[in-house]
This record gives structure tokens, sequence and C-alpha cells, in this order.
């Protein structure tokens, strides 16, 4: 039987930019995967770019992050 590793990476840049990667790709569950040292954010699920989708999904809804436990539930039942 082979086993995945998980490998997780979490990069903090001199510019005060931030990143969270899984098995190679940009992945986040409780945030932004990408946090640029601007304010700006960029979401990603498994390598696949969500920003768009979830910038909707929080105007639709008047979501603000960082998220609370119901909407971290709420998203991640919408995008995962």
């Amino acid at each position: 039987m082979e086993r995945w590793k998980k490998i997780l990476v979490y990069i903090e840049h001199p510019n005060g930019s931030k990143e969270w990667w899984i098995n190679r790709y940009r992945h986040r569950i409780d945030g932004p995967a990408v946090d640029y040292a601007d304010g700006s954010k960029e979401w990603w699920i498994n390598g696949k770019h969500i920003t768009d989708e979830v910038n909707d999904w929080m105007k639709e809804n008047n979501i603000s992050y960082p998220f609370n436990e119901e909407t971290l539930f709420q998203f991640k039942m919408r995008f995962l």
C-alpha cells in the first residue's frame, strides 16, 4: 500500500507577502492562499484560482474576512 505524504509549505516573503501551499499547489481552506503586503488577497483551493468566485460570494452575502466559524463552514461547503 502506497502512502501519500502531504507537503505543507508556508512562505513569508521579505516584503510581508504570505503564501500557503500543499503538494506544489497553492491551497488554503481557512483564508486566502496568498496575502500580499499591499492587502490584496488571492483565494486558491488545490491549485484552482477561485478569487473571483469568493469575492462575488462575499459581496452577495455581505461577508468580510476573517471569517467566523459559521462563515468558515459555509465557505467550505461552497468551495470544497
